[in-house]
């Protein structure tokens, strides 16, 4: 479950921690429609700064890119929970960021909460097997979703397997595997078993 946002006492304890991050975003023009904060060492307070910033100035955004910070479950769902305020989002880039196994649900959930995401980029943030699975039946039925990133993530074949047929029925496009628990012999089967406009690199 997504946390609740913070009220005044708490956004007020976290901009005072997260007094640079409330710096670089009031600096941001309005309307503006990329937000790149890749390798900013953002940890939790910067998430609550982060998500106050989007609910309040998010409409115009189609872009966030969080690549490679520390950002864990925790930490990363205060900002899902702001994303319904994204109405034009269409790229999340989340990639290498300790959000561990249990990441897997609040994706899901933020998954059917931003109908026009299009991209989503989730390499290298230690899902495993227990997170792509609560993930999978979201991507399968989203009504947007083109691209899925999933490199790195210590995935094996029987969950690549599960995600493969829960994306039979959905537009998802191309599903990146590489770099996970799955063999070549693997990767072959799960490739055979892509149904047709459904690009699997593993």
């Amino acid at each position: 479950q997504a946390p609740a946002p913070p009220g005044p006492e708490g956004l007020g304890d976290a901009l005072v921690r997260a007094q640079r991050t409330a710096r670089w975003l009031k600096s941001l023009p309005p309307g503006v429609e990329l937000v790149s904060m890749a390798s900013m060492r953002l940890g939790e307070d910067d998430a609550v700064v982060l998500a106050d910033f989007v609910r309040a100035k998010g409409g115009s955004l189609r872009e966030l890119d969080l690549k490679c910070n520390n950002l864990s479950a925790s930490a990363l769902g205060h900002v899902l929970a702001a994303l319904p305020s994204c109405p034009r989002l269409v790229g999340l880039a989340l990639g290498e960021n300790p959000v561990g196994p249990g990441g897997g649900a609040l994706l899901a959930a933020a998954l059917d909460a931003m109908p026009s995401v299009q991209k989503l980029g989730l390499g290298g943030t230690r899902l495993g097997d227990e997170g792509v699975g609560a993930l999978a039946m979201a991507a399968g039925r989203h009504p947007g979703l083109k691209v899925l990133g999933l490199s790195n993530n210590m995935v094996g074949a029987a969950a690549a397997r599960g995600l493969v047929g829960a994306l039979a029925g959905g537009g998802v496009e191309t599903v990146v595997l590489a770099g996970n628990r799955i063999t070549a012999e693997e990767a072959a089967a799960l490739q055979g078993a892509c149904r047709e406009g459904l690009a699997l690199k593993v």
